[in-house]
């Protein structure tokens, strides 16, 4: 899977606040599909922080967790591990390849 962004909880709750899913309804399908698609690398903690986003974003969170939370070496990295490993290759061309298991 081809991982692309980094980010924490607040990277989909903020925008919810003042993107509500009802209003903004082509947006939010678009992170659905990259969400579903593995485009998005998070840590276990954020993981387990996002599964309380409500409505169907949040429902397309949990049903994802495999593609959602990056793992490295066998075991689920930190946040400062993800971090690097993003910054790492951001800008890389073509975008860098992590292995979800």
């Amino acid at each position: 899977m081809k991982k692309k962004y980094c980010f924490d909880t607040s990277g989909i709750s903020n925008p919810l606040e003042t993107m509500p899913e009802d209003i903004h309804e082509s947006a939010w399908t678009k992170i659905k599909a990259c969400i579903e698609g593995g485009m998005f690398a998070v840590t276990t903690e954020i993981y387990d922080e996002m599964i309380h986003i409500t409505g169907t974003v949040g429902e397309c969170i949990r049903a994802n967790e495999a593609a959602l939370v990056l793992e490295i070496g066998g075991g689920r990295v930190g946040l400062g591990q993800l971090h690097w490993a993003c910054d790492a290759h951001a800008g890389s061309t073509p975008p860098v390849h992590f292995r979800v298991q």
